[in-house]
C-alpha cells in the first residue's frame, strides 16, 4: 500500500514495524484475557521476517519498554523534505 500511495502522490514513505519476536507477554491479571493468550503466542522469527519486507523496515527491539518518539523522514521527489514527529 505505501508504494501505490508513494506513486499516487510523488513522495517517499518510511515503514516501520516494532516487535520483539518473542510473542505474548505473560498474563498480569484477567484482563490480559489469560485464557485466551499465553505466553509467547505471536512468536516470530525476526530474521525470517526481516528478508520478506520489500519496504518496510523492522525494528526488533522490546516492545514492553515505551517508544517516546519516531523521527520520520519524507522527502518528495523534487527535493522538498517534511519530517514527522510521532509521540
Amino acid at each position: 500500500m505505501a508504494r501505490e500511495i508513494s506513486r499516487a502522490l510523488n513522495l517517499r514513505i518510511d515503514v516501520f514495524g516494532f516487535d520483539s519476536g518473542i510473542g505474548m507477554p505473560e498474563a498480569n491479571d484477567y484482563r490480559d484475557l489469560p485464557h485466551i493468550w499465553a505466553k509467547g503466542f505471536y512468536k516470530i522469527d525476526v530474521d525470517r521476517l526481516a528478508a520478506r519486507l520489500e519496504i518496510a523496515q523492522l525494528v526488533a527491539s522490546c516492545t514492553t519498554s515505551p517508544i517516546l518518539s519516531l523521527r520520520v523522514n519524507v522527502t518528495h521527489r523534487d527535493d522538498a523534505h517534511t519530517q514527522l514527529l510521532l509521540p
